[in-house]
C-alpha cells in the first residue's frame, strides 16, 4: 500500500535526525518526499477534536442494502461533512460515495462541541521526567516543556 511506503520513507528520514520538539517532526515529514509531491502535515491541536458523545451512533455503515453491495469490509475511507453528510470510498482510487443514511442518523449542521475547552493536562510525573530531559534538549525547546500543562 502506498501508505506504507510512506512510512517506510519517513522512518528513513527520521535516522539519526535529532527531535527536540513535536514541530521537528513535521519539518521531517514534509522533506521525506519529493515526488509526487511533499508530504502534507496539519498540526492539530486540542481545538480540532469534536464531542460526538451526544451524536446518535450509526446502526450500520454497509453502503447499501443489496447483496450486491459492498461490505464493511470493502470499505477503504470514510469522510465526514460539516453539513452532516458521510462519503465512503471502497477503493482509494474511487471518487467519493454518498453513504445512505436514515433521516434521524444525520449530524445536525451545527455540529458537535468541542471536545476539550484547553490542553490536556499530563501526570506531574511525566512533567518531571521530560523536565529532566531538557539537560540535553537545545534551550529553545525549554520553553515548550516549560509551558505543558501538568
Amino acid at each position: 500500500m502506498e501508505v506504507d511506503s510512506v512510512h517506510a520513507t519517513i522512518e528513513k528520514k527520521l535516522k539519526g535526525v535529532e527531535i527536540h520538539l513535536p514541530s521537528d517532526y513535521v519539518k521531517v515529514i514534509k522533506s521525506a518526499r519529493k515526488q509526487p509531491e511533499p508530504c502534507q502535515v496539519k498540526y492539530l491541536d486540542h481545538t480540532f477534536f469534536s464531542n460526538y458523545k451526544d451524536f446518535g451512533n450509526l446502526k450500520s455503515i454497509k453502503p447499501g442494502k443489496k447483496i450486491t453491495a459492498p461490505n464493511v469490509t470493502n470499505l477503504r475511507a470514510l469522510k465526514y461533512t460539516p453539513d452532516g453528510l458521510m462519503f465512503f470510498k471502497t477503493s482509494f482510487a474511487d471518487d467519493w460515495e454518498l453513504l445512505p443514511l436514515p433521516r434521524n442518523d444525520v449530524i445536525p449542521v451545527n455540529g458537535p462541541d468541542r471536545l476539550y475547552s484547553s490542553r490536556l493536562k499530563i501526570k506531574q510525573s511525566k512533567y518531571d521526567h521530560l523536565q529532566s530531559l531538557k539537560s540535553v534538549l537545545l534551550k529553545d525547546a525549554h520553553a515548550f516543556y516549560d509551558n505543558l500543562p501538568h
